[in-house]
């Protein structure tokens, strides 16, 4: 018939295609197979689901028995707390004795000796000091003192007025000492210790130096130092006055961290000795200025 294809075979129904399944063109289909037969706990429930797992038989982590912790806590009493809290500031202590303090200890030497250097290189300075004494006999004295020394060691100090010698002048020039009375004139000086403000004597028989701190000076934060020094700066203060080996001063200077000089010196010292006033101990402050200004200083006669 034209406008078809021709040769096709006639259309199948079901029958027609299982039939033709079965043609010598296409064998038979395999026989199905049995289900498999499950081992009776292995196979799924009856909705589907797989079966619940059953207990881990693995090696278990136990808990450590923490009610020690409750004992210790209970006898932890204040005074226990405090002896604890002691105990930690002492440790801190020694360990800033053994370490601490000598870093320190070596700073201020360091400290001592360049500006030993310093004030030994200086043309003049001026110094000017309030005296308060504790005296055996005569209770507490006031005074003050006034000098400018220069570089070769000379000086000329004004002593006020006081209990145990009247307003008074020491001039020390070329090696010779020389002394105002009360007439207004000049005679060598007897005294067996005279005024002595130079370096050599501020730094005389240093030891034990520490560094303190840093304060402010007349405008400058000057480095706090202390140490114990010899009798020789300050009996200066007092002409005349015996000092034995008994005498002790603790001495604090304030120095310019820039030119290294001294611009205040404190001074506490005990075990000195007059006559008048008996044994006595004294405070200075001294504060210096006038570093490299143009002094003259010649002998009075």
């Amino acid at each position: 018939m034209p406008g078809y294809i021709t040769g096709l075979p006639p259309a199948l129904g079901d029958a027609g295609f299982q039939a033709g399944m079965q043609s010598e063109d296409f064998p038979p289909p395999a026989p199905a197979m049995p289900p498999a037969r499950r081992r009776p706990g292995t196979g799924r429930s009856a909705a589907g689901a797989a079966p619940a797992p059953g207990p881990r038989t693995g090696r278990t982590v136990s808990m450590p028995d923490l009610s020690f912790l409750k004992t210790v806590l209970d006898a932890i009493t204040p005074r226990i707390i405090v002896g604890a809290f002691g105990g930690i500031l002492v440790l801190l202590a020694l360990i800033y004795l053994f370490a601490g303090a000598n870093h320190f200890t070596s700073d201020a030497r360091r400290l001592l000796e360049v500006s030993r250097r310093a004030m030994h290189g200086l043309g003049s300075f001026h110094l000017q000091a309030e005296v308060l004494m504790n005296t055996e006999k005569a209770g507490s004295v006031a005074t003050a003192v006034a000098a400018d020394v220069s570089r070769d060691g000379d000086s000329r100090a004004a002593f006020a007025d006081a209990v145990y010698h009247p307003a008074v002048e020491y001039v020390t020039a070329s090696g010779r000492a020389y002394k105002s009375t009360a007439a207004g004139t000049w005679e060598a000086s007897l005294d067996t210790s005279g005024p002595d403000f130079t370096s050599a004597a501020l730094f005389s028989d240093v030891s034990g130096s520490r560094f303190i701190d840093r304060q402010v000076v007349d405008g400058v934060e000057c480095d706090h130092v202390a140490y114990e020094g010899g009798a020789r700066f300050a009996g200066s203060f007092f002409p005349g006055v015996e000092t034995t080996e008994a005498t002790a001063s603790a001495m604090e200077i304030w120095v310019d961290p820039q030119t290294k000089y001294v611009r205040h010196i404190r001074v506490d010292a005990a075990g000195l000795e007059t006559i008048k006033l008996g044994r006595f101990d004294c405070h200075i402050e001294a504060s210096l200025s006038g570093f490299n200004a143009p002094v003259e200083i010649k002998p009075p006669m």
